[in-house]
């Protein structure tokens, strides 16, 4: 079903929640330029990787990782927002 959807909207990025989870779609889509950075939440990292295009993505896709939020609070730190927009182009 997700690669399904993957096809179809063809996304130019991808958040996710959770260490795993991450992992699993950046090995998947052959993920490079992988960055981490803190979070100020213990050992918990931001995590930044580009997919590469292929059979399902047809072009390049940000993936973000941030901590699973049951346990963090995204907006207690700032410089983690103005890092997920910058991965965005927002900024």
């Amino acid at each position: 079903v997700h690669e399904a959807i993957l096809k179809i909207v063809q996304p130019e990025a991808i958040i996710v929640f959770g260490k795993l989870p991450f992992n699993f779609i950046n090995n998947k889509f052959s993920g490079t330029d992988l960055t981490e950075s803190c979070t100020k939440h213990g050992s918990w990292k931001l995590r930044n990787s580009i997919l590469k295009g292929g059979a399902i993505l047809k072009k390049e896709a940000q993936l973000i990782g941030i901590p699973h939020l049951s346990r963090y609070a995204i907006d207690s730190d700032k410089a983690v927002i103005d890092k997920i927009k910058t991965y965005l182009g927002l900024v």
